[in-house]
């Protein structure tokens, strides 16, 4: 009976250290300990850092998923997260809509190149002159060419953002009658058409899943931009943003940044605007003079778009203020087109000796790679990939 007793104590004992060690030990230690336990309801999944935001969340790509999960906080107090680092995700609670990084100093990865995702592909709309024919070609964000889709010709519009691509790879056109839009997925297959009484003259996608148009209304005389159902192409919500009819062609350009804020190139009024969806205003503006845009794109905390005047590239913040000029650039080809991805800008346009290109480069316009197109390519087009 007294080893009995004894035993007893003993487990008493034990008991009482664990529990001082849970009571003792920061959450996060308890966590990734009990990782797996089905009785916590944990699921945990490895991911990549897209992109940082200011206010010390994370957009990742999720393994096995090609879309970005937005905004994701971490349990850490010092994450020192970079782009591209390999990080555990835990969904709370097992609920995917509150993902979580957990606290990574001792358990972050540094990246390979392995990590697929459909997000990171560069897109081109062009013409070949010789053949009449036009096609949408698709690179790696190294520039190492994947694969070519004929389209209509119908497809090919001239104006300015008239093609984007979405978070899971599917493609988007404007077509060159301005009044549809068609939809392709990552292996270029057509899924949808839709056709509007609208003009429509620019698209992008934003970070919040939607696909938003700039559009001219010619019975009520208004230019709006319109919200719309991904998967559906319906408008679910729009905003005024001419109110007279000064639209026709005067927007020259359209981009969104990865807090959603919109930014215009108002051709009419030689300036970029920022809009905030749902305001019904814009919020700041940035006069230049003159104005005619080959599209815009974002690219950290820089708006990029063509100046009127032998289409030389330009930068400026995206804190636009009225009074601050434009800065240009002028060490890179003639650019036609602009679109972003991740942080860098993507360039379509012209080389000295008449040939085309695209090219990627940092928000401080250095070179990172350009290539050649194939003779016969001709601008203008269009440019685009996923951009936050």
């Amino acid at each position: 009976m007294k080893k009995y007793f004894i035993v007893f104590i003993i487990l008493i004992l034990l008991m009482g250290v664990f529990s001082m060690d849970i009571l003792g030990r920061n959450i996060n230690d308890i966590q990734r300990r009990m990782v797996g336990q089905t009785n916590y309801r944990i699921n945990v999944v490895k991911g990549v850092v897209e992109s940082e935001n200011i206010n010390r969340t994370y957009n990742c790509y999720i393994s096995g998923e090609t879309v970005i999960y937005p905004k994701i906080p971490t349990f850490s107090r010092n994450p020192k997260l970079q782009v591209g680092d390999k990080v555990t995700i835990e969904f709370i609670n097992g609920c995917r809509e509150t993902p979580a990084i957990l606290a990574p100093e001792d358990i972050r990865e540094r990246p390979d190149t392995t990590f697929p995702t459909a997000a990171r592909i560069i897109y081109i709309v062009f013409e070949d002159f010789m053949t009449s024919r036009v096609y949408i070609n698709s690179y790696t964000a190294d520039g190492v060419y994947i694969d070519q889709w004929e389209i209509e010709t119908t497809e090919l519009y001239y104006g300015e953002n008239v093609l984007c691509v979405d978070v899971d790879g599917n493609v988007y056109t404007i077509t060159g009658d301005n009044h549809s839009i068609k939809k392709r997925d990552s292996d270029g297959n057509l899924i949808l058409t839709k056709t509007e009484t609208n003009y429509i003259y620019n698209i992008a996608a934003g970070p919040d899943g939607y696909i938003y148009t700039v559009e001219y209304d010619s019975a009520f005389n208004n230019g709006y931009i319109s919200k719309r159902n991904a998967a559906t192409l319906v408008s679910e919500d729009t905003e005024i943003i001419d109110a007279g009819g000064l639209l026709g062609n005067a927007w020259d350009g359209f981009a969104i940044d990865s807090d959603g804020n919109l930014y215009l190139v108002n051709a009419t009024n030689d300036r970029y605007e920022k809009w905030t969806w749902g305001a019904g205003m814009v919020t700041s503006r940035n006069s230049v003079n003159p104005i005619s845009s080959g599209g815009l794109g974002i690219a950290g905390t820089k708006l990029g778009s063509n100046d009127a005047s032998g289409r030389h590239p330009i930068t400026i913040p995206l804190a636009l203020d009225e009074n601050e000029t434009d800065g240009v650039l002028e060490d890179i080809p003639r650019p036609y087109k602009v679109g972003t991805i991740s942080g860098f800008f993507l360039y379509f346009g012209q080389d000295n000796s008449g040939g085309e290109w695209i090219g990627k480069y940092t928000s401080d316009l250095t070179k990172v790679w350009t290539l050649e197109l194939p003779a016969g390519a001709t601008g203008p087009g269009s440019i685009c990939a996923y951009p936050f």
